[in-house]
């Protein structure tokens, strides 16, 4: 199930994950704020918008507000991992102040958010999770010391980023569920039909509904209403717009199968999750 973390808007949340899982049930979910995650220990995939991710011992992962992803688990094993949400709210400001106020803007345009960290990155990412735990914890926090580490280490990440850009190599399977995601994200809002999908990616409806779940997680249509219920919820956050018309635009044929779709996936209704702006 997808679910929002309201509650961490407008402010920096870091936590230090220690977890043995028993089971390796895929969790799949979005929220309204970024998030990084610094794995120190960690086999597992999770894809992300329209990229699937390897991630081992010293991988740190950016993802953006209303990124849908999902994570698939190995069983019993034992996952050490920091995980910082902050609103681009909370930290604008700072980054104005060091001459980067468009840096989040940089690493949203980065089609690739995965970071393998040598030795001394990692450890150098480490003490500054540290020190963001530690000054979270105390009694009232000190917002603006968090958000001068969170800036720097916005500005490390992008430089990685950059200094990577060329060493991913691509599978054909994702290259095919990319123009299948790309062909979706742009067509949302109009009846989207297994015949399109199979004239627009030139395959076989068969054989890309097969390799979209194997490589998502999900079904075509299970992407399709979450990618419409994202859009949702933006109106509903930033207009005025009547929730008839917000379920017109957003792709829904009739507002009762919207509100079903939409409590489905958010737990709440659109009327319910407008009243938490």
């Amino acid at each position: 199930m997808l679910v929002h973390k309201n509650e961490w808007k407008k402010n920096i949340h870091i936590e230090f994950l220690d977890t043995r899982l028993e089971q390796a049930a895929p969790i799949e979910h979005f929220h309204q704020v970024y998030e990084i995650a610094f794995f120190i220990k960690a086999n597992v995939q999770i894809f992300v918008s329209n990229f699937k991710y390897d991630i081992r011992d010293g991988d740190l992962l950016l993802i953006s507000p209303f990124d849908i992803h999902r994570i698939f688990y190995h069983p019993n094993f034992h996952y050490v991992r920091y995980v910082i949400y902050f609103d681009k709210a909370c930290i604008q400001e700072i980054l104005r102040a060091v001459n980067r106020p468009d840096l989040l803007e940089e690493l949203d345009r980065c089609a690739y958010r995965k970071v393998a960290l040598d030795l001394k990155q990692q450890a150098q990412m480490g003490q500054l999770c540290r020190e963001l735990l530690q000054e979270a914890g105390h009694q009232p926090p000190d917002p603006s010391v968090n958000q001068l580490h969170l800036s720097l280490l916005l500005v490390r990440l992008r430089e990685m980023m950059h200094a990577q850009k060329h060493q991913y190599q691509d599978h054909k399977k994702e290259q095919k569920v990319r123009l299948l995601i790309d062909y979706i994200d742009a067509h949302y809002p109009s009846a989207i039909e297994l015949a399109r999908l199979e004239k627009a990616a030139g395959m076989s409806k068969y054989y890309m509904s097969h390799i979209f779940k194997e490589t998502t997680g999900m079904t075509i249509i299970e992407y399709v209403h979450n990618r419409r219920v994202i859009e949702a919820q933006k109106l509903l956050l930033q207009t005025a717009k009547s929730i008839v018309d917000i379920c017109f635009e957003t792709g829904f044929q009739n507002l009762q199968h919207f509100g079903r779709v939409f409590k489905k996936i958010t737990d709440m209704s659109p009327s319910q999750y407008r009243r938490t702006r």
